[in-house]
């Protein structure tokens, strides 16, 4: 009997552990499985489908690409015979000369018909002693009042220019423009900067020696503008750029331009009386005056020099 007990129990004992290993060999398989399609899907969706980019990675790969498209966008434009573009200066810089250009806008045809009116001559002069055209802009953001060129009494003196009673050459516009083209040319000299010498004579030389030595500066990339200045500057700039992109502004093919005068230059010596001589000569006495703003009064001082005259 206690055999037949042993046996028995013996048998389920078997029984169960062939069922529990029979259990854990499809408890294994159906793991493997799941495993094995836990990877197919994350390979499906890694290679095969696209790739949906989480928001950190979009806004960087956004903010890349504005700064590609932001580095590779140019406007370039020549000023003092140096390639300047508008979108590597500065964000203060950039703004200012927006607003100088979106400012000048309304009267650009205005102001380029009277620079070919004012200024062939300056362009001749400067063209002579190697300045860039650039500079002759002043006379446009000083509305072309005359004189065109401010130059201390010593330089004055110093470039021939003369000023007594009867006489100031700096209303001459070409003996004024040769002078000012001159200074110009011997501050580059002095200077090896186009940009320094333009701030020089927009705020005077000794004065940019001084802010020069005051900041411990030797370019003009590193020196300190004071806001007028700086101002100025830009206004200048702002003018090379519309006259260079001109068609951008106005249509070319309908301004007016303003007719020049026939003149030509006689040379004179001492003038007693203007209004005698220019009756006599058969000239137009507010002619004279109106073509020789210089000639202060009724007479020239006794020395040899050169006036317009109408042809």
């Amino acid at each position: 009997m206690a055999k037949k007990e042993n046996k028995k129990i013996s048998e389920t004992v078997k029984t169960v552990k062939e069922e529990a290993k029979e259990y854990y060999k499809w408890k294994n398989m159906v793991v493997r499985y799941i495993i094995l399609w836990f990877l197919v899907l994350l390979l499906v969706f890694q290679f095969i489908l696209p790739h949906k980019k989480n928001s950190w990675e979009t806004i960087e790969e956004s903010t890349q690409n504005i700064w590609e498209f932001e580095n590779t966008k140019t406007d370039l434009f020549s000023f003092l015979w140096a390639d300047v573009d508008l979108y590597l200066m500065d964000t203060d810089t950039q703004i200012k000369l927006d607003r100088i250009i979106k400012k000048n806008q309304s009267d650009v045809d205005y102001k380029y018909t009277l620079s070919q009116y004012y200024l062939p001559a300056v362009y001749e002069i400067f063209q002579k002693y190697n300045i860039p055209v650039d500079f002759s802009y002043i006379a446009i953001i000083n509305d072309f009042q005359q004189p065109y060129w401010q130059m201390e009494k010593d330089l004055r003196e110093y470039y021939g220019l003369i000023i007594s009673i009867d006489v100031d050459e700096t209303l001459n516009v070409k003996k004024v423009s040769e002078a000012v083209a001159m200074y110009f040319s011997d501050l580059y000299k002095e200077l090896k900067d186009r940009n320094l010498v333009l701030i020089a004579y927009l705020m005077w030389t000794d004065e940019l020696e001084q802010q020069m030595n005051t900041q411990w500066v030797k370019n003009f990339d590193d020196l300190y503008i004071s806001n007028d200045i700086k101002e100025k500057y830009l206004q200048i700039m702002a003018y090379s750029y519309i006259f260079q992109n001109l068609d951008d502004f106005v249509n070319v093919n309908n301004l007016s331009f303003y007719e020049s005068k026939n003149t030509e230059i006689i040379s004179v010596s001492e003038i007693k009386d203007l209004v005698k001589r220019a009756k006599k000569n058969k000239y137009s006495y507010k002619e004279i005056k109106e073509l020789n703003p210089r000639i202060l009064w009724n007479s020239l001082p006794k020395w040899k020099r050169e006036i317009l005259v109408s042809h």
